[in-house]
């Protein structure tokens, strides 16, 4: 679980120096999983994380093969706003990317009932989170959302 926290917090600071929060909302739209703001509907993205989040790394499993088997997806697409939520899972951002390619990793089928975290930037300042896992039946299920201080809030 410290291997998972201290992926986040460095995942956090990629996404940038947040100074403001808001709601991602994770919904099934036209069949595919789709992340929303309710509140700013096209807000800005700056960059995408997916990971599993209740994932431990094993004392002996090396960082890169953990990161691996626990991420989901990660992009960069700049801070020019050329990408705007709603965002589908997997969508390239258009934007000149502000990470590094090495560090993008491409979409991976999300597997039904693990639990994943996703993490939006917009822009330098800002970032949105949310819970969620994929259903059985292909809906998708909100979780209540956790810090990033390892706490577990899957059922």
């Amino acid at each position: 679980m410290k291997a998972l926290q201290i992926f986040l917090s460095a995942s956090l600071l990629l996404l940038g120096s947040c100074s403001r929060t808001f709601e991602i909302t994770p919904k099934m739209i036209d069949g595919q999983l789709t992340f929303i703001d309710e509140r700013v509907p096209h807000r800005c993205v700056s960059s995408v994380v997916v990971m599993k989040l209740a994932s431990a790394q094993a004392p002996d499993e090396p960082y890169e093969r953990w990161r691996a088997r626990t991420t989901a997806w990660v992009d960069y697409g700049g801070y020019g706003c050329d990408d705007r939520l709603p965002l589908v899972y997997g969508q390239a951002l258009r934007g000149n990317a502000e990470g590094s390619p090495e560090s993008e990793v491409a979409p991976a089928p999300l597997e039904v009932g693990e639990v994943y975290v996703v993490a939006v930037g917009s822009g330098a300042t800002a970032m949105g989170s949310a819970n969620f896992r994929m259903l059985a039946d292909g809906r998708v299920e909100e979780l209540p959302r956790a810090g990033l201080t390892g706490e577990d809030t899957a059922p």
